[in-house]
């Protein structure tokens, strides 16, 4: 039975008008089956399980995504150590020091490192002695001292520019 909503007096379901007030109303319509009363616990109890299991899967999201940036962090370290590698094998020592700071604490980086520096060292102080050799004026001294700088170290600083001014200066002066 339904009620009639201007008096809230019954009125049949087949009735489409009030008998008391005569108010126009709609056809009763037929709730569907997941609506009724007696289905709420169970639609309650899915969704709590559903919201127990909503953590659990964000917690699977996270990790997922960790694992994944720690992989892709390992994939760029490899890279970038493989590329010092390779300026190292090509001889270019300056490229290759660089490379293996980039990635100190991946493998033996820090030794390459280490070792490269050992070896750009002497070759570091033949260059500033050549630039005070140009300063003096003593361009033959520079280009003694620059030259074999420039040929195993050619991208150290400004080397091979140095070393040609040095040599137009000497040839200059003679």
């Amino acid at each position: 039975m339904t009620f009639c909503t201007a008096c809230a007096s019954p009125i049949a379901t087949t009735s489409q008008s009030c008998p008391s007030c005569g108010a126009l109303h709609a056809t009763a319509v037929a709730l569907p089956e997941s609506r009724l009363p007696g289905d709420a616990p169970i639609t309650r109890s899915i969704l709590i399980r559903l919201l127990y299991l909503a953590p659990v899967l964000l917690l699977f999201a996270i990790a997922g995504g960790l694992v994944q940036r720690h992989a892709a962090q390992e994939q760029f370290l490899a890279s970038a150590y493989a590329s010092a590698q390779d300026a190292a094998r090509a001889g270019d020592i300056v490229a290759a020091r660089e490379g293996f700071r980039a990635v100190i604490g991946y493998r033996d980086a820090a030794e390459r490192a280490r070792e490269i520096e050992a070896r750009l060292e002497p070759l570091e102080a033949g260059y500033l002695d050549g630039l005070q050799a140009i300063e003096r004026g003593d361009y033959a001294t520079a280009v003694e001292l620059l030259a074999p700088v420039a040929e195993q170290a050619p991208a150290l600083r400004d080397t091979v520019t140095r070393l040609e001014d040095a040599r137009s200066l000497l040839a200059a002066e003679l």
